[in-house]
């Protein structure tokens, strides 16, 4: 990627650094949201992830895209895909509302790499993409008017399906309820409560305790929810706005190297026990600020503790089915 390629936007960016984003197009008017989407050995499904974000209507956006040190050509699509929407936009004289930035990670970070880009956003309110996903074009919009609502910490929404070929089956679809959700409904975790369509004001972050490492086993954005909801309030569209794809290679997809259908159960308990352990540090951190009453504070704890006490009891019984399978829990 060369020097003019940058050179189309307001500002004339140096030679990428590691680490560092650097300003492709700047545009004139202040953006609304932050969209924060990460991108790692992505390079099948990359191009129309970053297309869809690029093609957002009625909407000023600050897209920070950032390589998580791919080793393949994840990042060089990206970069192409944006220099020819922009080549695009040039040709039609249409101007492009939203400020792009890039990154490229020098080395991994994991779980860690969305917390190191909200750190670098513009906006209060930032938007979580993936960069194997597609974003329906009024996502964004849609997302800003629910944030109009003050106590609103976090938005969500439907989601559907999509394969690697991009097939998607109406019966995929994952429907969440129109309106606000209770922490009840949050600590049980409703499938359309992940990252994958989420969005969240930067207070989230701070709220409660800091979101560091410590909390990379149980996945942040598992917890987001839940901590939405002790804090102010979460709500949920019920229209699908994401196209979540589902593919080989993925570490979600597979938990286990066996196929003893123990294994995935076993694997899916541990998942549950972390998220239901850290709902209760939340739920004490919330309690201590006062955002939750003492009665209120001691009803979700009996719920994380009774979930805990099934999930533990189920363990049990799915680890002697392993051992009598002669199998072991395996991590991919």
């Amino acid at each position: 990627m060369d020097q003019g390629f940058f050179a189309r936007g307001r500002r004339r960016a140096t030679l990428i650094s590691p680490d560092v984003f650097i300003d492709v197009w700047v545009a004139p008017n202040p953006p609304e949201l932050t969209v924060l989407l990460p991108i790692i050995n992505q390079e099948r499904f990359v191009a129309q992830a970053v297309t869809s974000i690029l093609e957002q209507r009625d909407i000023a956006c600050e897209v920070l895209i950032c390589d998580d040190a791919s080793g393949d050509r994840t990042f060089a699509i990206a970069c192409e895909t944006i220099r020819d929407f922009l080549a695009k936009k040039a040709d039609t004289s249409l101007a492009l509302r939203h400020t792009i930035r890039v990154r490229r990670n020098s080395h991994t970070l994991g779980r860690m790499n969305i917390h190191e880009m909200a750190a670098g956003a513009a906006c209060d309110i930032r938007v979580q993409a993936h960069g194997d996903d597609v974003s329906h074009s009024q996502r964004m919009r849609r997302v800003a008017n629910a944030f109009a609502n003050p106590a609103v910490r976090l938005v969500t929404s439907s989601l559907r399906i999509m394969n690697d070929r991009g097939e998607i089956s109406p019966e995929d679809t994952i429907t969440a309820p129109e309106g606000f959700f209770s922490v009840s409904t949050a600590l049980s975790r409703q499938p359309w409560l992940i990252g994958a369509v989420e969005a969240w004001r930067a207070s989230l972050l701070t709220e409660g305790k800091p979101l560091t490492m410590d909390y990379a086993p149980v996945g942040h954005d598992r917890i987001m929810g839940i901590r939405a909801a002790l804090y102010g309030a979460g709500y949920a569209i019920s229209e699908p706005l994401v196209d979540r794809r589902v593919h080989d290679n993925q570490w979600n997809t597979s938990l286990v190297d066996t196929a003893s259908s123990a294994t995935h159960a076993h694997g899916w308990a541990i998942i549950r026990t972390m998220i239901l352990s850290t709902a209760l540090d939340e739920i004490d951190a919330a309690e201590s600020q006062h955002f939750i009453s003492a009665n209120d504070a001691d009803e979700y704890r009996r719920y994380c503790v009774a979930q805990l006490a099934d999930i533990h009891r189920d363990m049990r019984t799915h680890a002697g089915q392993l051992i009598a399978d002669g199998q072991r829990l395996v991590w991919k």
